[in-house]
């Protein structure tokens, strides 16, 4: 496995175990409220799961699981497929840490955008039909 994708695919299992507990605490303070406005919590939930950590995973397991270039081990640009995954985390961090402000909240989604842009871009020249 390609380092890329470990370090994507390892990001997205630390995401995973902050977004279920998150999950856990808002599910425990709706049948014993601890704490005030514990409820704010589901927009860190939110992006914790959705961004950080499926659609770090697909990142880091489609770079992997897609085919090289023929004729050596090129995956194609590396630094756009880095790129990817400092910008989602980056967008992931700053949703669940600042999502109640509307432009933490637009700037959070527009890296995540940006993410999906730069993944696409690498990604797009090794998809090839089967055999080709």
């Amino acid at each position: 496995m390609p380092s890329i994708s470990y370090w994507a695919i390892r990001l997205a299992l630390i995401h995973l175990g902050l977004g279920l507990t998150a999950g856990a605490l808002m599910l425990a303070h709706k049948g014993y409220p601890f704490l005030p406005h514990f409820d704010r919590w589901l927009t860190a939930h939110f992006h914790t799961m959705l961004f950080g950590w499926t659609v770090q995973l697909v990142i880091g397991v489609g770079y992997w699981i897609l085919p090289k270039f023929r004729g050596g081990t090129s995956r194609g640009n590396d630094a756009l497929a880095i790129a990817a995954i400092v910008l989602v985390n980056v967008g992931t961090l700053m949703g669940a840490g600042f999502a109640l402000y509307g432009v933490a909240a637009t700037v959070a989604f527009a890296l995540q955008a940006g993410a999906a842009v730069c993944f696409a871009v690498h990604l797009w020249p090794r998809v090839k039909a089967f055999g080709a």
